[in-house]
């Protein structure tokens, strides 16, 4: 904002750039992207192999500990006693010991 015009509110100017100008912000824009992807890559190549040699040597130190790395949920086996309830004793005391009403 260039300035304030009380009976007209804010004045902006606009400002022409010479060609030359045009090609040198384009220039430095173009560099910055570049630099930017520079550094991402190179962090990419040095992050990515630590990462991958750290879960190598995480599953070898748990096979030769013999213990296997925390399997999937589908191999757990869930062992529970089951008991039938009649109609009649519909109200019951559940297990913190207060009564319920299932209606």
């Amino acid at each position: 904002m260039q300035g304030y015009d009380p009976r007209f509110g804010p004045q902006m100017r606009i400002v022409r750039l010479s060609r030359w100008q045009l090609w040198l912000a384009a220039a430095v824009g173009l560099a910055l992207v570049v630099t930017l992807a520079i550094v991402a890559a190179g962090v990419f190549l040095v992050v990515l192999p630590v990462v991958v040699v750290a879960g190598l040597g995480y599953h070898l130190w748990m096979k030769w500990r013999g213990q296997r790395p925390g399997g999937r949920a589908g191999d757990m086996i869930i062992d529970a006693d089951y008991s039938i309830v009649r109609r009649e004793d519909e109200r019951h005391i559940d297990a913190r010991g207060a009564p319920e009403d299932r209606r």
